[in-house]
């Protein structure tokens, strides 16, 4: 299977997404490099103090 793309939509509850505590993002890209995926993309949603409108608009400015 060859996939171009792939985008990875994780939350982290606090600790930076592909930074020293984010075992699980830099794992699930290996995985989807794995399957064949050329490109992949992690869009972090976070921020939960935040409304539910401005993480929807931070996460559309990451795509």
């Amino acid at each position: 299977m060859k996939l171009n793309r792939a985008c990875l939509v994780t939350t982290s509850g606090g600790t930076e997404i592909g930074g020293a505590g984010g075992h699980v993002s830099r794992y699930l890209e290996q995985v989807c490099g794995f399957v064949g995926a050329q490109d992949v993309q992690q869009i972090a949603v976070g921020g939960s103090n935040g409304s539910a409108e401005a993480m929807r608009a931070d996460a559309r400015a990451q795509i």
